[in-house]
């Protein structure tokens, strides 16, 4: 599970490393420590819908082919996520070494 700053720093090192597809998939870290499980959807995000689909076409712009969400990132943020961004990428990476 990492969070979306994470998945940035995750992103450019597998864009920079590795040759295939790549795909980002962050989680809203609503993690309880006390209880050790994930919250319920009324505990709020710290990441608002608009950074998440700003970091999706960020990542699908600099070639990650598939946008996934976890833990946290209900219909709410994948319904925008959709409507952010292509259905089919028109690009294939090309990796040298």
């Amino acid at each position: 599970h990492s969070r979306i700053a994470n998945v940035n720093l995750a992103v450019q090192v597998a864009l920079e490393e590795w040759p295939g597809s790549v795909m980002a998939y962050p989680d809203a870290g609503r993690r309880s420590a006390a209880m050790a499980k994930w919250h319920d959807r009324s505990v709020a995000n710290d990441e608002s819908i608009e950074d998440f689909t700003n970091a999706a076409r960020t990542w699908v712009d600099r070639g990650v082919q598939i946008i996934g969400a976890c833990c946290g990132f209900g219909v709410d943020y994948i319904e925008p996520l959709h409507k952010s961004i292509p259905t089919k990428i028109s690009h294939t990476r090309l990796v040298t070494h």
